[in-house]
């Protein structure tokens, strides 16, 4: 996937983590998060709302690796370096108006900008379909936004359909 390394993608384990590497994990993702939020907030009237929260980040991206109904997976090169992508997904047991229960809702796809995004975000994509698949689980729900094109395409290239459009006006 990228030209120096292979990447391997992975489930998170947390009950394999070692404090220090879930402390390291935590700060990856808040680290790719970020950079996921600063790119939001340049094509939509977002204000800073939660980045640089800090502690509260590290308390909630602890507490939802031990939520058993919580899926991480990310994206690595061989070795002990940083995370180059992340998913965080949740499999949801509860109806909702357009999918049926248990379905998987993906929360969060965050890629370094160093990174061909596109080829990781299929390879993370097709992990959770995997996941889904071995769950017998037949429905993943994902929300993108429309300035999103390149992700939009690479979903839609994946087989995701768009079921509803959320629109806001600013007063």
């Amino acid at each position: 996937m990228t030209d120096e390394n292979k990447v391997i993608i992975e489930i998170v384990d947390p009950e394999k983590l070692g404090r220090e590497e879930r402390k390291k994990l935590v700060d990856e993702i808040i680290s790719l998060s970020r950079q996921y939020q600063k790119i939001m907030r340049l094509h939509l009237d977002v204000s800073k709302n939660h980045v640089e929260t800090g502690e509260m980040d590290k308390y909630y991206y602890d507490v939802a690796l031990d939520d058993l109904n919580n899926l991480f997976i990310v994206a690595k090169t061989e070795g002990n370096s940083p995370i180059i992508g992340y998913t965080y997904s949740e499999i949801c047991h509860k109806h909702d108006d357009l999918v049926s229960p248990p379905f998987i809702i993906v929360n969060e796809v965050a890629i370094d900008d160093h990174y061909r995004k596109n080829e990781l975000k299929q390879a993370l994509m097709a992990k959770i379909e995997e996941i889904a698949k071995i769950k017998k689980i037949k429905q993943i729900v994902i929300d993108v936004h429309e300035f999103n094109k390149e992700s939009l395409e690479v979903y839609e290239a994946s087989g995701f359909k768009t079921l509803i459009r959320k629109m806001i006006k600013t007063i």
